[in-house]
């Protein structure tokens, strides 16, 4: 008996409870509560504001370019109308006054692009839609002053100050797209070309149709007024100081210690625990700043190239050479486009499929504007290569259904295939150009590459014209099926010789 009231006293419920609950209670483990010292770990909630496409400058952005692309189109559809009656213009001379426009942006992306960063994208934003505003008024001035050589003069220089607005509102609003989303960002901006290539030729249409061109150049002051404001919105808010980390970088600062200098400047810095790390933070920002003059000289003298530039008249003072070879492989492609823009209408004609035609940039402009956003994911996420191939297989397919249409279903769905072919290469190409240059050619990078997609447009009727008259229009576009697969080819073949940056830096 004794034995068991002994083995009984520590099997009390009393007796092992206690111990066993002090020994393995989760109470001790209430130090580990300090873990939320892993709060820390929520500076992953303050960086989700800045994964964010949809801030004002890129709305204002969007609007600006969405602006700049419907006024264009509005105007080239009803200037050779325009021309015959203000100036009894032939046939040619009322067709060069819509194509001067476009030799005016050419001229003003080629030359003049690779200042806009060395003077400021805002100046020159404000600058050239400033002047956007005064072309647009002078139209009205014509129909008293009947001069096509001037109204000419002043459609080149409407083109240039339309060049330098579009390439430049572009660039900024591509540099405030995160980089892990730049893909979707860029296919979301580039709704705004598609929305502007569909209402703006409704509009000028419907205007020059009424033979009503005053009221047109009206209904143009208004958007570009418009415009305006929305250029004083892009280049308002949050603008940001790269030099200081550029020549910090130079100088051979780490990144991290730059880092630290923006969130102590930017007052991310928690009181608590934090609180005793911001000391020592501010004396690296200290000695940052001490540095960042010097390094900023230093770079200055040891950079040839920098000096050079300033000095010598260079390739590089017009394009942006790294940005040429994925423009190069596109601008192919963008050959089949050219043709659809170009032969649509007689093409119909041909085949008499008239009705259906009239429709076709409007199956386009829809299969675009769904499928860009989708696309643009998708680059973000897998890379060009699966995107890119689903883009040039979509086009060479809508090509080779144009050559076979029979009916105005055929011809809807090559309009389908055409908006998501040219909705996955054009804005991803954009994306790979601007990838491989330094952010002071970004904006030298963007005209290059749009400077090469319009030359595109431009020499289709010289390279392919005599295809038609020779053997009608289904062979014509038949021929664009190969075009477009040699186009791939070059894509591919650059991107594997790594001049094509498809990986993201």
């Amino acid at each position: 008996m004794p034995k068991a009231s002994t083995s009984n006293e520590p099997n009390t419920p009393a007796n092992v409870g206690e111990p066993t609950k002090v020994a393995g209670s989760a109470k001790p483990a209430e130090p580990a509560k300090p873990a939320k010292p892993a709060e820390p770990a929520k500076p992953a909630k303050p960086t989700k504001p800045a994964e964010r496409i949809f801030t004002p400058r890129f709305v204002a952005g969007f609007a600006v370019n969405f602006i700049l692309y419907m006024q264009y189109y509005a105007l080239m559809v009803a200037m050779a109308g325009y021309s015959a009656m203000q100036f009894a213009a032939g046939a040619t001379e009322g067709g060069f006054t819509a194509s001067v426009f476009i030799l005016g942006a050419l001229c003003a992306r080629l030359f003049f692009a690779g200042a806009i960063d060395k003077i400021g994208r805002g100046k020159v934003l404000i600058a050239c839609m400033t002047g956007e505003v005064a072309c647009t008024l002078l139209y009205l001035a014509f129909e008293h002053v009947p001069a096509i050589g001037v109204f000419i003069a002043l459609r080149f220089l409407h083109g240039a100050f339309y060049g330098l607005s579009q390439t430049t509102v572009t660039s900024i609003v591509s540099e405030s797209i995160p980089f892990s989303r730049k893909g979707e960002g860029v296919g979301y901006y580039m709704l705004s070309v598609t929305l502007g290539a569909a209402l703006g030729p409704l509009l000028g249409s419907a205007f020059s149709n009424a033979g009503d061109f005053d009221a047109l150049f009206f209904a143009c002051i208004g958007m570009i007024a418009v415009g305006y404001f929305a250029a004083l919105m892009v280049v308002t808010p949050g603008r940001v100081k790269r030099k200081t980390g550029k020549a910090l970088v130079s100088a051979g600062v780490t990144q991290s210690a730059f880092a630290q200098k923006e969130s102590i400047q930017a007052g991310d810095v928690r009181a608590g625990s934090v609180a005793g790390q911001s000391k020592a933070h501010g004396a690296q920002v200290a000695s940052i700043d001490k540095t960042s003059g010097k390094s900023a000289a230093v770079s200055a003298a040891e950079s040839p190239r920098s000096a050079s530039r300033k000095r010598k008249i260079s390739l590089s003072n017009f394009i942006e050479v790294s940005a040429l070879p994925v423009s190069v492989a596109i601008t192919v492609g963008y050959l089949a486009y050219g043709a659809l823009i170009t032969y649509i209408n007689p093409y119909a004609v041909e085949v008499g499929l008239t009705d259906a035609a009239g429709f076709f940039f409007v199956a386009y402009s829809i299969a675009m504007f769904v499928t860009r956003p989708f696309t643009g994911r998708w680059f973000d996420s897998a890379g060009d290569k699966g995107i890119m191939t689903l883009g040039y297989a979509c086009l060479a397919a809508s090509m080779l259904i144009m050559g076979f249409a029979q009916n105005g279903a055929m011809l809807l769905a090559a309009a389908a295939l055409a908006g998501v072919g040219v909705g996955s290469v054009q804005p991803n190409g954009l994306v790979l150009a601007m990838r491989g240059c330094a952010d002071d050619r970004l904006t030298a990078a963007n005209s290059t590459y749009f400077v090469l997609l319009d030359v595109a447009i431009g020499l289709c009727p010289i390279l392919l014209g005599w295809i038609a008259p020779a053997f009608g229009y289904r062979t014509l576009f038949l021929v664009m099926v190969p075009v477009v697969a040699a186009s791939y080819v070059i894509y591919m073949a650059f991107r594997r010789a790594g001049l094509i940056v498809a990986k993201g830096k």
